[in-house]
């Protein structure tokens, strides 16, 4: 079982206490409004450069969220990207708050991939470029980070993970996995891992 539960509305809440842009006093949350939003073309100009990102590639971003991240990529280098979120908060919130569509296909399972794969558009023995997680591996236990990384290199040439890294300092959610790139690499040697906000590619 995942460390905590994405179906939660309360999960997120704790996750993502975010002031509101358009009035700090507020709390946003996992909103537009947040600083996530904003933030996304910037973040995906840097793993668009660290991944060599172009017009060729086919992307699926895993735990997309409300693909914020997965718009911004598609935007900026003209590929196509699926964006997948099994969460029921974000499936329920997507209508709302996403600017592209947000599959809901579990990639655990032969029919998730192939939905994912549909929404590709690609056929046959063809994989996709690039699977980029999403932050997502915090959330799960070293195990089910295995087993996952599995999974995405059956339809994936290249698995990545986007991820925020260890904080020295302790200042992070004590239920989430915070590893270093190193360890994160340790774990999931045939992976890549972008630094979140950066470019380091391990």
């Amino acid at each position: 079982m995942p460390l905590v539960d994405s179906n939660d509305p309360a999960v997120w809440a704790s996750l993502y206490d975010l002031a509101r842009l358009s009035d700090p006093n507020q709390r946003a949350g996992f909103e537009r409004d947040s600083s996530l939003y904003s933030a996304a073309p910037r973040e995906a100009q840097g793993i668009i450069a660290a991944l060599g990102i172009n017009s060729t590639h086919r992307i699926c971003v895993l735990g997309a969220g409300y693909g914020w991240i997965a718009n911004a990529i598609a935007q900026q280098s003209g590929c196509v990207v699926a964006a997948v979120d099994t969460s029921t908060y974000i499936q329920s919130g997507k209508a709302a708050n996403a600017d592209v569509e947000i599959l809901n296909a579990d990639v655990r399972a032969g029919s998730g991939r192939a939905a994912v794969r549909q929404a590709l558009g690609i056929t046959g023995q063809t994989k996709a470029s690039f699977t980029i997680t999403e932050d997502l591996l915090t959330i799960l236990t070293d195990a089910e980070c295995v087993q996952l990384s599995g999974f995405l290199h059956d339809f994936s040439t290249v698995v990545v993970h986007w991820v925020t890294l260890l904080d020295q300092g302790g200042n992070q959610d004590p239920r989430l996995n915070w590893k270093s790139v190193a360890a994160w690499k340790a774990l999931l040697p045939a992976d890549l891992f972008v630094q979140r906000s950066g470019t380091v590619v391990l």
